[in-house]
């Protein structure tokens, strides 16, 4: 397993363009500053080396001087890398912000972008390339993982395999897939399901605390959904949701099924979907309260349309390889956990280049089974636990944007009583 992970502000934007400029001024400060010195230590070598000065001060005068002005020299280059990066960021969030811009804000985006474009015009090349390789680089990454594992073990059709998988990557790219627009509504009738709490010790009766504890709540047993109900002191509710992935062995009257991926997927209702929404309101939740969602895999979907379209608050969104992205509003902190080697959430398509949510959402991303083995048949990248773990490393980063989802689960904090709800599910009518 890898433990390197790629954090990001959206799918093509690794980081913040406002930081990136911050840190460029700094850098721009250090250089002037170097230069200053560069200056006082060459105009004394020079006054030392006139004086014809004995000893070995003169030539460690000199070589100071040089060094300064080699430090002044690199410190600029750096500003100007930076500059540059912010400058090619900003392309591609203005890019993004184009396409959904209307009237006026079409405007003065299509400004900002000249006035960028004219000031680094490199900038807008290098804004493609970074946009192309958003849109192929986690296609690509499945598609290479499989043609490998079948050369290794001399299996046929391994560059069929890879380019039936890139193919479907272009198709998802064409058709839109992959990505929930923030006006979207799921078509189609309810789905009769039955809903039975399970009995149990009481247990993580706290809030979260961390990204690897929420997604150790998401259910891997019997239940399907599990609801955590806060009772806050102000008489408010909120509500913690975890949604499970997709079960394979359920039988005919299992909700969470591939039948439900597939309804999702395409923009139906689904079983599950509706199963949700029960266990919702069953725990006590109304539109308008807060809610802070988890969802793994088909849970992700879930989740996704829940944020969407449930009318709650939702105060964050938090997936783990989901094959979905839901375009939230800067209200929502999204947060999304993706492995470059799973193919469901490669089914995504990248999401959005853009960063989607509030202003600490983020993207992060790692190639967790870089080995080429039977973990590529049995799906290791995509396992629960896989992701857990890819959290834990996340919450371990100085990353200012683990912070920012520690403090929005703090909110949770100070409930005057907690009570959790885990529902099993089933169709009412087998398929």
């Amino acid at each position: 397993m890898s433990d390197d992970i790629d954090i990001r502000s959206g799918g093509a934007i690794a980081v913040d363009t406002d930081r990136l400029r911050a840190g460029a001024r700094g850098c721009r400060e250090v250089a002037n500053r170097l230069d200053e010195l560069q200056r006082s230590a060459l105009h004394e070598a020079v006054q030392l080396t006139a004086r014809l000065t004995l000893g070995g001060v003169v030539p460690r005068v000199w070589a100071i001087a040089w060094r300064l002005q080699r430090a002044a020299h690199e410190a600029a280059a750096l500003a100007q890398r930076l500059a540059h990066l912010a400058t090619v960021y900003e392309i591609v969030e203005l890019d993004v912000a184009r396409r959904a811009a209307r009237g006026e804000d079409a405007r003065r985006v299509e400004l900002r972008l000249r006035e960028l474009i004219s000031g680094d015009p490199a900038a807008a090349t290098d804004a493609q390339g970074i946009e192309a390789d958003w849109k192929t680089g986690g296609i690509d990454a499945v598609a290479g993982q499989y043609s490998a594992f079948g050369v290794a073990f001399g299996l046929g059709g391994a560059a069929t395999v890879g380019g039936v998988v890139r193919g479907m990557g272009t198709l998802i790219d064409t058709v839109g897939a992959g990505t929930i627009p923030r006006s979207a509504v799921l078509a189609g009738a309810r789905q009769p399901v039955r809903l039975r709490r399970l009995d149990g010790p009481p247990h993580h009766f706290t809030p979260p605390a961390s990204l690897q504890d929420a997604a150790s709540r998401i259910p891997r047993g019997d239940a399907r959904v599990r609801v955590e109900k806060y009772a806050m002191p102000d008489g408010s509710n909120r509500f913690a949701l975890y949604v499970a992935g997709t079960n394979t062995k359920g039988g005919a009257r299992e909700a969470w099924d591939w039948d439900s991926n597939l309804e999702l997927y395409g923009g139906r209702r689904s079983a599950s979907f509706d199963a949700t929404e029960e266990a919702l309101r069953a725990a006590g939740a109304e539109p308008g309260d807060a809610i802070y969602e988890f969802g793994h895999s088909q849970g992700g979907m879930i989740a996704g349309h829940v944020a969407l379209e449930g009318g709650y608050d939702t105060r964050a969104l938090v997936t783990f390889g989901s094959p979905t992205e839901a375009q939230v509003d800067a209200g929502t902190l999204s947060v999304q956990l993706r492995h470059t080697d799973d193919p469901v959430a490669a089914l995504a398509g990248g999401g959005s280049a853009g960063r989607v949510g509030a202003a600490d959402s983020v993207v992060v991303q790692r190639f967790a089974d870089p080995a080429v083995g039977v973990g590529d048949i049995d799906l290791a990248s995509h396992h629960l636990d896989t992701y857990e773990q890819t959290a834990a490393l996340f919450d371990r980063s100085d990353d200012a944007r683990a912070g920012a989802v520690r403090e929005r689960l703090h909110e949770l904090r100070g409930a005057a009583s907690v009570q959790a709800f885990d529902f099993a599910v089933e169709r009412v009518s087998p398929k």
